[in-house]
């Protein structure tokens, strides 16, 4: 049986800010400095641990700031905008203001913490203050009470166990990484170079059917006691396109229903987003079951007579096509492309021959993409399942 204890976080560790230094002096940031982590470097980063973030800072930015170098180990907790992303820093690095970052002590496993933190979010999301933008101050992260086995062999056991499927999760996005890349390379070698004797068309020729999914509005509620089913919008196409629903709603059954009537997503439909992130875009490799779409994603389907579902799909995810969606966009705010601009999109299309030997090439390595994508989804599932049990006691590990 283990022996379970209820303890502060501050006796788990000390809890730490960070800090900004002036942007007005460039001297400041440097382009090999110390990594200097925001919020927005964890929006997408997949991983557990962090080495650096978009920007670093220089030995005079640190300094001059209320930024703090953090040791290999410490644990990023996200406190703003938004609060509950959680890291693990895999060498000396240094945080934003938008940090309460935990240096653990001898009491605790440092990737234990980052399990304890991930599953107790939403609890210390609820003592968040502020009226306009919610925020975790340093006390209250530091008062916060949690449940942690005493024994540090245990913690050890759950950390590992959990850290074992996220390593497999993470080898899983590396590999789909490097096939995406390997597929655009053979897209520019084929259509980027020689498009003289290519056709000049619009999209909305090569194209059979755009439609989109429903918000809820009246027509169904999100997250009803018996919703399985993942409602996919924007923020859950990911910027390397595979899906991402480890923060969806979810919906039931005949919300589904009334969904899929409008949206008729099938296998070999390309998934677009119309809003920011613009342009991001999923290849549907096996027609939906458990999950469909909001009205900001499009579904776009080939017109398989001139173009294949693989060569529509890696000519939308591409840097030209971004591009064109993005100066053709509406909105001042929220940046949106209408339907009948992807229509009027010109392109340069090669003949059947040419269209037939690149689909063969690239189709092997997109479907392998989409079958590990179900394999961390599944993965995903199973630790979300097991963390609970773990860190309560429920289930021990032998």
């Amino acid at each position: 049986m283990i022996e379970l204890s209820k303890t502060k976080i501050s006796n788990l560790g000390e809890v730490v800010g960070g800090g900004t230094p002036s942007t007005a002096d460039k001297n400041n940031y440097s382009t090999h400095g110390i990594g200097w982590i925001t919020p927005k470097d964890l929006a997408e980063h997949p991983f557990r641990y962090i080495e650096r973030g978009e920007r670093d800072i220089s030995e005079q930015g640190l300094k001059s700031s209320s930024a703090r170098l953090l040791p290999a180990g410490t644990i990023l907790f996200s406190s703003r905008a938004p609060i509950g992303y959680v890291a693990i820093a895999k060498n000396q690095l240094t945080t934003n203001q938008g940090f309460r970052s935990i240096i653990p002590n001898d009491r605790v496993v440092p990737e234990f913490l980052y399990y304890l933190l991930k599953f107790n979010t939403n609890k210390i999301e609820k003592n968040a203050g502020g009226s306009t933008f919610k925020e975790i101050s340093g006390s209250t992260l530091s008062e916060t009470e949690v449940i942690i086995p005493l024994d540090i062999k245990t913690q050890k056991s759950i950390a590992d166990l959990l850290g074992y499927i996220d390593s497999k999760i993470e080898a899983n996005i590396k590999i789909n990484d490097n096939l995406l890349q390997l597929s655009r390379d053979v897209f520019n070698y084929y259509f980027e170079q020689n498009t003289d004797e290519y056709s000049s068309i619009k999209l909305g020729q090569i194209i059979n059917k755009i439609s989109t999914g429903l918000n809820p509005r009246n027509n169904f509620v999100l997250n009803v006691s018996n919703a399985n089913i993942a409602y996919i919008t924007v923020k859950n196409i990911t910027e390397d396109c595979l899906l991402d629903i480890s923060n969806c709603d979810y919906v039931d059954e005949k919300a589904l229903a009334v969904i899929h009537k409008r949206s008729g997503i099938q296998k070999g439909d390309v998934l677009f987003a119309s809003i920011a992130p613009l342009g991001r875009c999923y290849l549907v490799e096996t027609t939906p079951k458990t999950w469909d779409i909001n009205e900001s994603v499009f579904s776009i389907r080939p017109n398989y007579q001139f173009v294949s579902s693989e060569y529509l799909f890696l000519l939308l995810s591409s840097s030209r096509l971004k591009k064109l969606g993005e100066n053709q966009s509406a909105g001042s705010i929220f940046k949106g492309i209408r339907i009948s601009s992807i229509l009027d999109l010109d392109l340069k299309i090669p003949n059947k021959s040419k269209m037939n030997e690149f689909t063969n090439i690239v189709k092997p390595y997109l479907e392998r993409r989409d079958s590990l994508l179900v394999e961390n989804i599944k993965l995903t599932r199973l630790r979300e399942y097991l963390l609970p049990l773990l860190l309560n006691g429920q289930v021990t590990i032998r």
